[in-house]
Formats: C-alpha cells, sequence, structure tokens
C-alpha cells in the first residue's frame, strides 16, 4: 500500500501530488476544484491534474468513482461514487476491459465519503477502513472569514441546470451563486454563501459548503429535471454524503442530520421562494469530528500532523 500512494508523488524531489480532478485546472465546478485547492493546502506540494494514463493518482473530492477508477491504479481519500454500482458482473467485465486497454491496475481506499461508497467496495471484495466525510467539511479550518450577511437566500444550481436562473432574479434578498468558478475564486465562493443567512442548492458541494459553515439549507431540485440520469442515480451522491457526515458525529446522542428538498417546476418564478425555504431549511445540532479523515491523508504536511479536526 506504501508504494502505491508514493507513486502519487512526481517530479525530481517529490514534491508534486497528481490529482484526479474532474474538471479545469485553473477554472470549471466548484466542488471539482475543491480536489485541488484542499490537498495543496493539507499536503504544502503542487498539483498535476492525473491525464487519465495507467499512472499511480489521489482520488480526493468529488463523485469521481466509476467502474474504471475500481479497477486502475488510484489512491481514494474522501469520493464517493455518484451513481449506485450494484452489478458485480459488470465491474468484472471493466476489469477485463482495463486490462485490454493496459490501464487495470490495483486500487487503494483510505477514506470514502459515505457509507453508501463503503458498502459498494466491499461487496466488490475491496478493503476500505471505516473513515468517513466529504474533504469539502474541512474548508472551516482551512478559510473562516467574518462576512456580514446581506442576503436572505442564496441559490446555488448545479451546472447542468444553470439556464434556470432566471427562475429567482428579482426576488427580494435573493442571490444567485454560480458553481462554476476561476480557482483563484476559491474562497470568494466561501464568502458568497457566507453572505447569505439560507442557502438553496441543486449542488450537492453548495450543501456541504452550508453544512460545513453552519448555514441552514435546502436541496433544490427542478422537476422533471434531474442532474443525473434518474431519481434514484439522483439521489445516491447526497445520500451518500449525509451518511458519511452522521458518522462523524462526535456526540453520538445528537439526531442524525438530514436534507429536506424543495421542488419547483422549471421557468415558474415563487415570490413565496423564501418561506418554502424557512419551513424546509434544516442545520446540523452536531460538531463533526473530521480529525479521521484528515490524519488519513497520505501527504499531509507537519503542521496538522497529529492535530485534531473538529468543525
Amino acid at each position: 500500500m506504501l508504494a502505491a500512494i508514493e507513486k502519487c508523488l512526481f517530479g525530481v524531489n517529490r514534491n508534486k501530488i497528481i490529482v484526479d480532478i474532474a474538471t479545469g485546472y485553473d477554472e470549471g465546478n466548484y466542488g471539482d476544484l475543491l480536489a485541488r485547492y484542499i490537498v495543496e493546502q493539507l499536503s504544502g506540494k503542487q498539483i498535476i491534474k492525473h491525464t487519465g494514463n495507467n499512472s499511480y493518482h489521489l482520488c480526493s473530492v468529488g463523485s469521481v468513482l466509476n467502474r474504471n477508477k475500481m479497477c486502475s491504479n488510484t489512491v481514494v481519500w474522501g469520493s464517493g461514487f455518484l451513481t449506485p454500482q450494484t452489478a458485480r458482473y459488470k465491474i468484472v467485465l471493466t476489469k477485463i476491459r482495463q486490462y485490454l486497454r493496459g490501464k487495470v491496475g490495483q486500487p487503494v481506499y483510505l477514506a470514502v465519503r459515505g457509507r453508501k461508497t463503503r458498502e459498494i467496495l466491499l461487496k466488490a471484495g475491496y478493503v476500505c477502513p471505516e473513515i468517513y466525510a466529504d474533504p469539502a467539511l474541512i474548508m472551516p479550518k482551512l478559510y473562516f472569514p467574518k462576512i456580514n450577511t446581506k442576503f436572505k437566500l442564496g441559490v446555488v444550481l448545479h451546472w447542468s441546470q444553470e439556464k434556470f436562473a432566471s427562475m429567482f432574479n428579482n426576488i427580494e434578498g435573493v442571490r444567485v451563486i454560480n458553481i462554476n468558478r476561476k480557482y483563484s475564486e476559491i474562497n470568494s465562493f466561501i464568502d458568497e454563501i457566507l453572505s447569505c443567512n439560507y442557502i438553496l442548492s441543486s449542488s450537492l458541494h453548495g450543501l456541504i459548503i452550508a453544512n460545513a459553515y453552519k448555514i441552514p439549507c435546502v436541496r433544490l431540485k427542478i422537476e422533471k429535471v434531474p442532474i443525473a440520469t434518474s431519481e434514484e442515480k439522483d439521489d445516491f451522491k447526497f445520500e451518500d454524503y449525509v451518511s458519511g457526515l452522521n458518522l462523524c458525529k462526535e456526540d453520538k446522542e445528537k439526531p442524525d442530520y438530514v436534507f429536506h428538498t424543495l421542488t419547483l417546476k422549471p421557468g415558474v418564478k415563487r415570490l413565496d421562494l423564501m418561506d418554502l425555504v424557512k419551513a424546509q431549511a434544516t442545520n446540523r445540532e452536531f460538531v463533526i469530528n473530521l480529525t479521521p479523515l484528515v490524519q488519513a491523508f497520505p501527504f499531509l504536511a507537519s503542521a496538522y500532523k497529529g492535530k485534531e479536526f473538529h468543525v
């Protein structure tokens, strides 16, 4: 395992990490850009985007796991599956296909986003420790500004649903927050989230950042416009994330956190939007213990080693 992890390092001085970034290196979907940002911050090393070859690489933030990843040279720390992977025979067929392509490998699992992801891996015969959480929850330990709230509600649309932004224009107190960012805007996204009293988001990482900074939030669905190809697949990554979040409760007696969902018709502007959100919004009532996740990070800088991480 250690040898495989070391192969994620690159350069003469081994001071660069090869990371799977499911978007552009300098611009793209916010949650995917966090894969670069958080690994940079925790390691102090430069990040190189994985090119898709058969080299070992690190998977961190995002729903980047799939059958190909399960059969390749990847080191997984905090990632999850986008959709359920229930058919074991398909994994076997994928492994054969990867072998024929010269890309078959042996993955290493250090931590995953949630229980549902781990269950898939265990059923497929892999070893995966019971260490959970989306690494984006660490953000308050890396960046916590003091921002005055200016808006009643921030709306974060999944990148595939940005065409519906006009539904929320000209509603008093509502701010639409763009999920597609430049890498230089990693922290300004959080500033915009913190400027709002509530968050309504169809993007998972819009909700995760709200959870991390303890802002009440609601999951948004656009009726008959799924972000995946079916309702089951649409819900999977949200359910996986929440399962991991609840498993990181410091006080196990506290109630589990749940997302409530608000479904809106496409193109229909709701002037009572704020009332609908207030009626559904939830906030976590517990401290999250992210220490196991952080200490499982394979390239942790000395400044973070042995330290507790609670948000």
